[in-house]
């Protein structure tokens, strides 16, 4: 069974942890907010992402992309276009890597009769790459200093001819197979256009 290609994007507002630390019920108010926002968002206006996950103050993106260029480029404009809405809460920054998305597991587990009932299931599975979504916080870790708008795998600069390549850029150790990437690091918006 082939794994299909997915793009996955974390975003992430900048600075609300430090106003959490501080006391300030603004953190809370900001986060309930983002939430709403990003909700809104996903339902109407992303059409090519399969699944968006939101906890605290932060966002994880997925869809398939299965080597499709036209395809790639969609599903980083409507990423653009929810960074630039989160952009308008608070600033934030996102990171985009290109990844092999794992299959579901067999639905073998028998629900209690109160899950059935409600059709509420106890298990959710996050369906993006787990070794993608462990490379955006890589990339966090290793390269967020730069205070960028964005940071982009290399795999999916490579196949959209309007990210330009000619920016500065870092390198991530990669899971699976620990070899070194280049994230290449945006300031302001990508500018995409279909």
């Amino acid at each position: 069974m082939k794994w299909p290609t997915c793009i996955v994007t974390l975003i992430d507002m900048a600075g609300v942890t430090d106003i959490m630390l501080l006391g300030d019920s603004r953190a809370s108010a900001l986060m309930r907010r983002f939430h709403r926002v990003v909700q809104n968002h996903v339902n109407v206006s992303m059409r090519v992402h399969e699944s968006a996950y939101c906890w605290n103050d932060s966002v994880l993106l997925h869809a398939d992309v299965n080597g499709d260029t036209h395809l790639l480029t969609q599903v980083m404009i409507e990423a653009e276009a929810l960074k630039r809405a989160v952009d308008e809460i608070r600033k934030c920054y996102a990171i985009s890597v290109m990844g092999q998305a794992f299959p579901p597991p067999v639905d073998d587990v028998r629900r209690s009769s109160s899950d059935a009932r409600t059709g509420n299931p106890r298990f959710t599975y996050i369906k993006a790459s787990s070794y993608a979504f462990t490379n955006c916080h890589r990339v966090q870790e290793q390269l967020k200093g730069r205070e960028a708008d964005w940071y982009i795998d290399r795999r999916i600069v490579d196949n959209i001819p309007q990210l330009s390549s000619n920016v500065k850029h870092g390198f991530v150790k990669m899971d699976p197979s620990r070899k070194k990437r280049r994230i290449y690091i945006y300031k302001g918006d990508l500018g995409l256009v279909l």
